[in-house]
């Protein structure tokens, strides 16, 4: 298995808090945590890139949000995906479509499979709120 799948393999780990908006009834969930883990992740891989995310969506499990993947050095860019699911009792983050998000690491990082193999292998923990 390449980095890359497992880095979003290990994605579908990184808990996300979620709170109701005060006054309005409707569910916000806060995926600063999530992204920041998966930030954190993308440096240990060695890989170039940075999610810049909202701090919060709306809504709660299956809720689609739109991301922008940056090269932290080169200045590519591109959309990526992503999505609140629900694991158990916790909320997490996670790619939309894998396949996609490997495509996208690609495009702005510069970085192929190949390339990505010889890094080693990635650790999988989560943080709960």
């Amino acid at each position: 298995m390449d980095r890359l799948r497992r880095i979003g393999a290990a994605l579908a780990l990184v808990t996300v808090a979620a709170f109701l908006a005060a006054g309005c009834g409707g569910t916000k969930t806060d995926v600063s945590g999530g992204v920041d883990n998966l930030n954190q992740r993308l440096t240990q891989q060695g890989i170039p890139a940075k999610l810049d995310c909202p701090k919060q969506v709306d809504g709660g499990a299956g809720t689609e949000f739109d991301c922008t993947l940056a090269a932290t050095q080169g200045g590519k860019s591109t959309k990526v995906k992503m999505q609140v699911q629900k694991e158990g009792k916790n909320l997490v983050v996670d790619v939309k479509d894998q396949a996609t998000f490997e495509k996208a690491i690609q495009t702005v990082a510069g970085q192929t499979g190949t390339q990505q193999q010889q890094a080693g292998p990635t650790g999988s923990s989560g943080t709960t709120p």
